[in-house]
């Protein structure tokens, strides 16, 4: 389940993992960025498809995490 605002949840996944660590040490005007980042994700994809979706990240190896990442930002770069 994607992390509610305000939380830092075990996580699997080697880079979200390290998210987790980030996250953790976060403090501030950082950590209510982050807050506010998960709950409008949660509000925009709705709380099913978040947590669709993050059960999905979480079963990414770290090459597989990569290679999604890496693919959604070439279409960004590319769309601007």
């Amino acid at each position: 389940m994607i992390p509610r605002a305000g939380t830092c949840d075990v996580i699997r996944n080697p880079v979200l993992a390290q998210m987790q660590t980030t996250c953790a040490g976060l403090g501030g005007e950082s950590r209510e960025a982050h807050d506010q980042a998960i709950a409008r994700a949660r509000r925009d994809l709705g709380p099913e498809q978040a947590d669709t979706l993050w059960v999905r990240v979480e079963a990414m190896s770290y090459d597989e995490t990569v290679e999604y990442v890496r693919s959604h930002l070439d279409r960004a770069i590319a769309s601007t």
